[in-house]
Parts: structure tokens; C-alpha cells; sequence
């Protein structure tokens, strides 16, 4: 489900966002739509990124942890 924002552009940012759409041969809106989209992406395999190697450090780091994932999961020396 799709969601409306408005944002609000100086003249310069709108000028460059403009002409960057017109040279892609489109809407000003759809552009900067599809850019929002791509970064909000890029935010989101970052932030999973980051609470991936959270884990691994903390199994790193605990030898509970690790017996756990050797016991009940993949072995450490599998995980990346």
C-alpha cells in the first residue's frame, strides 16, 4: 500500500531533480519516487547488515552462544 508525502524542494534542488527526470524521460514525481525507493532499500540491507554482524560478534564473543550453535545450529566455523 502506497502512502502520499509531500516534500518541499528549493528552487536549485528542484532544477537538478527536473532536468535529471526530463533526461531519463520522466516525471519529476516518479523520479524522485523511484529514488526515495532505491534508498530506502539501501537503509534497509545496511540495517540488516549491521544486526547481522551484531550477532556474530556476540557469538564471537560468548562461549555460551557458541556451544549453543554448536550443539543446536551451524557450527561457527561455517558462518560467514
Amino acid at each position: 500500500m502506497s502512502v502520499t508525502v509531500t516534500i518541499k524542494l528549493d528552487e536549485r534542488e528542484r532544477k537538478v531533480l527536473a532536468e535529471a527526470a526530463r533526461r531519463a524521460g520522466r516525471g519529476l514525481s516518479s523520479f524522485v519516487r523511484d529514488l526515495a525507493h532505491e534508498e530506502a532499500n539501501r537503509i534497509e540491507r545496511l540495517t540488516v547488515r549491521a544486526q547481522a554482524d551484531g550477532v556474530l560478534s556476540y557469538l564471537a564473543e560468548s562461549a555460551q552462544a557458541r556451544a549453543e550453535m554448536e550443539l543446536h545450529g551451524t557450527p561457527m566455523g561455517e558462518l560467514p
